[in-house]
């Protein structure tokens, strides 16, 4: 009866040990899926593993030294680089270029015989809208017999403007400024015309160049100026910034300080505008870069974009 007892626990408990098996394993039917990971060796050799076979292999004895086999764990990627997205204000102008499949160490696509064509026809449209600014102010003053003189070749005049009348200290002011205020409205307005992709692809080294020219109008005018006043050499009678200072300033102390400003604040601003000048140099030779966003400085100041100088955002 003894033995017949022990014999009926003893297929019990197989009973029991053979249900409990499969529970056993489904205790790793929920195994995380690491295919994810970025050891595709591992991930290939285990693919069809069951969970039971890694269990078995990972409870596997070491032969040499007989310590279980740790399992492995996988370095996962946590920062995958293809995800990874640059601020627009941080990147780059070549990899903005790799982004759009433009290659950015391709010919210039403006011929050679461009340029001087590019470079005549930009100084005499300077010269020519430079004059009309003195034109319109002279006419908006009241002046007699305002007349606008196509160019001379005996002083080497491209255009210049000639009126009658007596102005006061303020009127002779704006007109001095006048060429130079209308200039710098000529190159905001093509720089917003190049930057909107208005224009054709056949006037864009074109309209670059006359942008940067009238850019620099007034600072060609600011800089022989002021070296040729601390130079000690006089300047001529049609010089607007020379007689803009000699109108406002009669000591000569004024007058090297009024010039000191304004060369100090022409090398600022044409620092604060390397990114324009850069984009207009690189569309005169006809290749392709990133529209700048504008100066991150003194918003306001230069209001570029699709509203022109209406705008106060001081992007470009």
């Amino acid at each position: 009866m003894a033995k017949l007892k022990t014999a009926i626990a003893g297929l019990a408990l197989a009973s029991i040990l053979s249900a409990s098996a499969p529970a056993k394993a489904d205790m790793f039917d929920n195994v995380p899926d690491y295919s994810y990971v970025n050891n595709s060796s591992y991930v290939e050799a285990h693919r069809q593993e069951s969970p039971s076979e890694a269990y078995a292999r990972v409870l596997e004895n070491n032969e040499s030294t007989g310590i279980l086999k740790a399992p492995f764990v996988p370095q996962v990627d946590l920062f995958p680089t293809e995800d990874l997205r640059m601020p627009a204000r941080h990147i780059t102008v070549e990899d903005y270029l790799e982004q759009n499949n433009i290659d950015y160490n391709s010919q210039f696509t403006t011929s050679w015989w461009e340029y001087p064509i590019n470079l005549a026809g930009s100084y005499v449209l300077t010269v020519a809208w430079h004059e009309f600014g003195h034109y319109a102010m002279a006419n908006l003053f009241g002046m007699n017999n305002v007349q606008m003189h196509g160019p001379d070749f005996e002083t080497g005049l491209v255009a210049s403007v000639s009126w009658e009348g007596n102005l006061g200290q303020f009127q002779r002011t704006i007109m001095s400024a006048a060429g130079m205020g209308f200039t710098t409205i000529g190159n905001v307005s093509l720089t917003s015309l190049l930057q909107n992709d208005v224009l054709p692809d056949w006037s864009r080294s074109f309209a670059a160049t006359t942008s940067l020219m009238m850019m620099l109008d007034r600072h060609r005018y600011i800089w022989f100026t002021g070296v040729k006043h601390f130079a000690g050499i006089e300047n001529n009678s049609a010089n607007d910034v020379a007689n803009i200072v000699e109108n406002n300033f009669s000591s000569s102390e004024g007058r090297d300080a009024a010039f000191g400003v304004l060369m100090a604040a022409s090398a600022v601003e044409l620092a604060l505008r390397w990114e324009e000048i850069w984009y207009l140099m690189n569309t005169i030779v006809g290749r392709q870069v990133e529209v700048p966003e504008g100066l991150g400085i003194l918003p306001g100041l230069y209001p570029y974009g699709s509203n022109l100088m209406i705008g106060a955002s001081g992007e470009f």
